[in-house]
């Protein structure tokens, strides 16, 4: 007798056909159970649900004197997609324009990124995205021989948009009279503000503030801001500090500040302690009832020039 039959199979069908030809046999068994059986053509067959992993099934062909052959089919109920192993967590949210892809999965697998083809000769793929600013979704997929199929999809954020934030107090160039000075600030998406290098508490509504004593004359605060994405931004702020009274009759003259500037105008603006007056070059400057000034400068050509600022008590 003559078996006639593959003898491995893998597949990701749970239903299986099982057959051949036995040529010159009387009956045929598939694991002891009886086979339909056509005795001119020699064609056995039998239907059978597969179990997940190896299924063994042992045929056996007898003849009219009893003889026996047996033949041995194997079958692999392979329903496991392949796996996708990320060797490093991809970032929700970055400030970087390409992030680095490194996988692992089953050699030989199709794998695609928002169905483009990745290599995958070995099983270990490294691949480089450019990312476009706002979400960007990421969907990986592999698929195996059979057709078994793994999706993963990862959402990451490019912003590389510094943090905005601003300072209410201390203005730029204003003058106060209190050497203690509450340094006041908001914003809307900096996760950490930093004052001359010393971090600050952001409460829920987006305020932060730190108090802190200055000496007299012109001061200067570095404000840094850091966001959830990593991007930074800086600033500094002068103001000036002066004594609350000056001399009867006499003021008192600053002409410390230096400006550096590429147009022919400069505006000098701040806030100044209300009952004190100022002039500027012996122009008369006007602070309004809040004690916020604003004075038009006009560069008298290029280089370094010094302003003499004067500060005064009314009726003085």
């Amino acid at each position: 007798m003559i078996l006639m039959l593959a003898g491995f199979t893998r597949t990701n069908h749970r239903q299986v056909e099982i057959s051949g030809r036995a040529i010159g046999a009387e009956h045929v068994k598939i694991n002891g159970a009886p086979a339909d059986f056509d005795t001119e053509s020699y064609v056995f067959s039998a239907d059978y649900l597969l179990n997940e992993g190896f299924n063994t099934f042992v045929i056996t062909a007898v003849d009219t004197m009893q003889n026996a052959s047996t033949a041995v089919k194997v079958y692999n109920y392979d329903i496991r997609p392949p796996k996708l192993t990320f060797t490093h967590k991809l970032p929700e949210l970055t400030n970087k324009s390409v992030i680095d892809i490194d996988l692992r999965t089953e050699s030989g697998a199709v794998v695609s990124l928002n169905n483009v083809k990745l290599d995958n000769a070995s099983g270990f793929i490294e691949y480089r995205y450019n990312l476009k600013p706002g979400l960007n979704i990421l969907d990986f997929r592999a698929a195996d021989e059979l057709g078994n199929e793994t999706e993963v999809r990862y959402g990451v954020e490019y912003d590389n948009i510094p943090p905005v934030y601003k300072i209410i107090t201390p203005k730029q160039m204003g003058i106060y009279f209190s050497q203690r000075l509450t340094i006041v600030g908001h914003t809307d998406d900096a996760e950490h503000i930093f004052i001359d290098g010393t971090e600050l508490f952001i409460d829920k509504y987006g305020n932060f503030k730190l108090s802190r004593s200055f000496p007299y004359g012109l001061n200067y605060i570095k404000v840094r801001a850091v966001d959830k994405a990593g991007n930074s931004s800086e600033k500094s702020v002068s103001f000036l500090i002066k004594k609350a009274k000056a001399p009867a009759g006499k003021g008192f003259i600053y002409s410390g500040d230096t400006i550096y500037t590429k147009v022919p105008h400069y505006n000098l603006t701040g806030e100044m302690q209300s009952g004190y007056s100022m002039s500027v070059d012996s122009a008369a400057v006007h602070p309004d009832k809040a004690g916020r000034y604003k004075f038009p400068i006009k560069i008298k050509g290029e280089g370094e020039h010094k302003y003499r600022i004067k500060v005064y008590e009314d009726n003085k």
